[in-house]
């Protein structure tokens, strides 16, 4: 269990990790002789040298976006592991985007076959997307994440890859039969989500009459809603086609 306020906890173990799973695959595609560059911050704090160890021992080339200083760029999470789940605890001085920031990164991830996305970087990824490189999105959790606040960065991704609760708390519903109809329909797919590589209709979960796609959808659009408790599992006002002009 977790403690709670005023309470001390002791684990059953401890260990100092690269952690996410961004980090973590790069260092272990680096292992196995793939190039691989990752753009992140690193200051001159111990967590910072402890990083750039971990990624150059494991043959990842690390670029930093960050000039030196004594803030903490890197995110710094205390990971708890219980039965049925992991519970984060994070912080981060972080690093400002500039012009020069925006260039290096363009110029760092020019050229990859596959490029992770981050969040401050949407023009770069908008020019990347139209050169052909493929692009991964993993928005991580968000008390405010929605469809509409990530929407310019889904329609860029060719990959979305939300956990469970994040991918419930996007489409707005706890519901997993609603949020299956609404992944497979395109507004937001867990596997690829808002992009040219639109979803096949043989992934089209239950609650789901009809998906339709053309091979270039811009938007997507929500359209039939039933009023039949019969027509679908999910009841009442559950989305039934989706449209992509």
């Amino acid at each position: 269990r977790l403690p709670e306020e005023g309470q001390e906890l002791y684990s059953k173990g401890f260990s100092l990790q690269m952690g996410g799973g961004l980090p973590a695959t790069l260092i272990n595609l680096g292992r196995l002789g793939i190039p691989v560059r990752i753009q992140t911050g690193l200051g001159k704090d111990m967590f910072s040298r402890f990083a750039r160890d971990a990624f150059e021992s494991a043959g990842v080339t690390p670029f930093n976006l960050c000039p030196q200083t004594d803030a903490i760029p890197l995110n710094i999470s205390v990971a708890m592991l219980t039965p049925g789940d992991r519970t984060f605890c994070s912080y981060s001085d972080g690093f400002p985007v500039t012009d020069t920031v925006l260039e290096q990164v363009y110029a760092d991830s020019k050229g990859a076959s596959i490029c992770a996305m981050d969040l401050r970087f949407p023009e770069v990824y908008r020019q990347l997307h139209q050169e052909g490189t493929l692009l991964t999105l993993d928005t991580g959790w968000d008390d405010e994440m929605s469809i509409e606040k990530y929407r310019p960065m889904l329609e860029l991704a060719d990959f979305y890859t939300p956990n469970q609760k994040e991918a419930l708390k996007i489409t707005g519903t706890n519901t997993p039969d609603t949020r299956s109809a609404i992944l497979a329909m395109g507004a937001l797919v867990a596997a690829a989500s808002l992009t040219i590589r639109m979803i096949w209709a043989s992934v089209v979960s239950s609650p789901t009459r009809v998906a339709s796609h053309f091979r270039k959808p811009d938007w997507l659009v929500v359209a039939a809603l039933t009023l039949s408790l019969a027509a679908l599992s999910t009841g009442m006002l559950s989305p039934v086609r989706a449209l992509s002009f």
